[in-house]
């Protein structure tokens, strides 16, 4: 019973991991990290300008080869390649002026452990983004 009620915790506290590193690396986290149907969202403090910018970045640093990109008033997109020719798509949605939901898909099923280092990645670089202003 009590290997139940850990493995039943897990999933719980998943979040937390990608919540801890965006608190550390200085950006206001909005809302619980989630990850359902392979993509792993979170909802940032940011603008969608400031959060592309962050997501073109963090692709350069992850070593991602971007092969489309575009944004707008209310959206950004970016596709991307891992060495292994999996494709990385990186989805910004506006919620408000200074909030921005952002999804991250790794290929065709998803990986939740390496959407979760991205997120990490773009935390801190959005947290670094916001003490220069």
């Amino acid at each position: 019973m009590k290997r139940m009620a850990i493995l039943l915790a897990i999933p719980i506290f998943s979040g937390c991991i990608v919540v801890a590193a965006a608190v550390l690396a200085g950006v206001v986290v909005a809302g619980t990290y989630t990850y359902i149907n392979g993509e792993g969202v979170q909802d940032y403090e940011v603008t969608v300008q400031q959060a592309y910018d962050g997501a073109i970045k963090m692709c350069e640093e992850n070593k991602l080869v971007v092969t489309e990109k575009g944004i707008d008033n209310w959206n950004g997109r970016i596709t991307a390649k891992r060495a292994d020719n999996t494709d990385v798509k990186i989805r910004m949605d506006r919620l408000a002026d200074k909030k921005t939901r952002v999804g991250i898909r790794i290929g065709t099923i998803g990986d939740e452990t390496k959407t979760k280092d991205l997120h990490n990645s773009l935390a801190k670089i959005l947290g670094e983004t916001q003490k220069q202003q």
